[in-house]
C-alpha cells in the first residue's frame, strides 16, 4: 500500500499542477485596448454604448490639432482591434464648451444629451440633444431642451435612456437651478416634438446624479437622491407624464447609485450606502423593478467582505441579467471591477491604475456580446480595457 501511494505521488503532483493550470487558463484577465487617438486633448465624460454588434464611445474633447479649445461632443466606433478616427458631427455651428454627456440606444437609434456653457457666463447652461437614426454614424442637428443659470460652474448631471419597439423613444433628464430634477420623453420620429419636461423633485448637495432606464412596459423609470433617501418615479408610456415619487431606500448614498436595463427591459438599481443599513445586510444592494414596484434582490457580498464605500459607481447588465460594476475608490488610485455570479459579488479586481496627481474626468463600461469593455479618462489621458466573460 505504501509503495502504491509513493508511486502515485508524482502523478498526483502532476494532476494538481495541470488542474491549477487549467483553472488559471479558464480565468480571463483584463487586457489593454488601444484608445482613440486624441492628440493630447482634454477628455471629459467618456460614455460607452453597445448595440447592433458594435461598440461606440462618445466624449467631450478639446483637439489641439484642429484648434478646438473648448470641449466638443466627439464620437468613435471600435472595429474589434482599433477605433475609427474621432470626429464631431457637422452641426454647422461651434457647439463646444461641453461639460456633461450621456448617450443611449433604442434599437438602431442612438441618442445623445449634453450640457454646455453659454458665452454670457460660465454658470449659464443649456441642455442639447441629438439623435442618430443609423446606429450612431450621423446625428441630427442638436435641439435645445432647456437653459438655466446654476449656482456652480462645473455643470450638473445629465442622463438618457432608450427603448425600442415600433417607435423608438428616449427619456432625457438633467439637474437645474435650485437642485431641481427634470425629466422629459422624446419621440425622435416627430421632428416637431420636444421633450415635455416635468420636475420630479430635488437632489441633495452631495448627490448630483440622475439615473434613467426603461421600465419594460414602454415607459421609463427615474431614480435620484435627495441626500437622505433614494427616490424613484415612473414616466408613463408615450405621454411621458410622471407618477408620484416613492422612496426606494432610506439612507445616504451620495452618488453611488446606478440604474441599468437590458434593451429597455429588466430595470435594475444598484446602490451602495455610505454605512451599513440599520436593519443589517451589505452596503451594496440590488433591486429590480417587477410588477410595478421595486423588489430587493439578495446578492451576497464577496467572500473576503465588502470594500469601503467608493466615491462613484457605474454599472451595466449582460444578456443573462448578471450585473457588472466599476467603482472609483475614495483614494482615487485605481478603478475596480466586480460582477454578480451565482448570486454573489466577485472579489473586486483592478482594471486601471490611476495617476494620483490627476483627477478622474469620467469612466464607464459596456457589454458587447461575450466581452465587457471599460474606459477611464484623466484629463488628457484615456485608458481602455476589455475582458472575455465566462459563463
Amino acid at each position: 500500500m505504501k509503495m502504491l501511494t509513493r508511486a502515485w505521488v508524482p502523478f498526483l503532483a502532476l494532476a494538481l499542477t495541470l488542474g491549477l493550470t487549467w483553472t488559471a487558463a479558464a480565468e480571463t484577465r483584463w487586457e489593454s485596448v488601444p484608445a482613440p487617438e486624441t492628440n493630447g486633448g482634454l477628455i471629459l465624460a467618456p460614455r460607452l454604448e453597445s448595440g447592433a454588434g458594435r461598440l461606440q464611445m462618445a466624449w467631450g474633447w478639446t483637439n489641439p490639432s484642429s484648434k478646438i479649445l473648448d470641449p466638443e461632443f466627439t464620437y468613435s466606433s471600435f472595429n474589434g482591434s482599433a477605433w475609427t478616427r474621432p470626429k464631431a458631427p457637422y452641426f454647422g455651428d461651434n457647439l463646444g464648451r461641453l461639460r456633461k454627456l450621456d448617450m443611449a440606444r433604442a434599437r438602431q437609434a442612438v441618442g445623445v444629451i449634453y450640457q454646455r456653457t453659454l458665452d454670457q457666463d460660465d454658470r449659464a447652461f443649456e441642455i442639447l440633444y441629438a439623435v442618430s437614426g443609423d446606429g450612431g454614424w450621423s446625428y441630427t442637428r442638436p435641439a435645445v431642451a432647456d437653459s438655466y443659470v446654476h449656482e456652480e460652474s462645473a455643470g450638473t448631471a445629465v442622463a438618457m435612456a432608450g427603448i425600442g419597439g415600433r417607435r423608438p423613444t428616449f427619456a432625457l433628464g438633467w439637474l437645474t437651478e435650485g437642485r431641481a430634477v427634470r425629466v422629459g420623453v422624446l419621440d425622435p420620429n416627430n421632428n416637431s416634438d420636444r421633450p415635455r419636461a416635468s420636475t420630479l423633485g430635488t437632489h441633495g448637495s452631495r448627490s448630483e446624479r440622475l439615473e434613467l432606464a426603461g421600465d419594460g412596459e414602454g415607459g421609463f423609470l427615474a431614480v435620484w437622491s435627495d441626500g437622505r433617501k433614494l427616490e424613484s418615479s415612473r414616466l408613463r408610456p408615450i405621454v411621458g407624464t410622471a407618477e408620484s415619487s416613492e422612496t426606494v431606500f432610506a439612507g445616504s448614498v451620495g452618488r453611488n447609485f446606478v440604474l441599468t436595463d437590458w434593451l429597455g427591459k429588466r430595470p435594475t438599481l444598484v446602490f451602495e450606502a455610505d454605512r451599513v443599513p440599520s436593519g443589517g445586510g451589505p452596503r451594496r444592494q440590488v433591486m429590480r423593478w417587477e410588477d410595478r414596484r421595486w423588489q430587493k434582490v439578495d446578492v451576497a457580498p464577496p467572500p473576503q467582505g465588502e470594500a469601503e464605500a467608493p466615491s462613484s459607481l457605474e454599472a451595466v447588465q449582460d444578456e443573462d441579467g448578471e450585473i457588472h460594476v466599476l467603482a472609483l475608490p475614495r483614494a482615487g488610485s485605481q478603478i475596480l471591477y466586480s460582477r454578480t455570479l451565482k448570486g454573489r459579488w466577485t472579489e473586486p479586481e483592478t482594471v486601471f491604475s490611476l495617476n494620483s496627481s490627476l483627477g478622474v474626468t469620467g469612466f464607464d463600461l459596456a457589454v458587447l456580446k461575450d466581452q465587457v469593455f471599460a474606459v477611464v479618462a484623466q484629463g488628457p489621458h484615456l485608458q481602455v480595457a476589455r475582458r472575455t466573460l465566462q459563463p
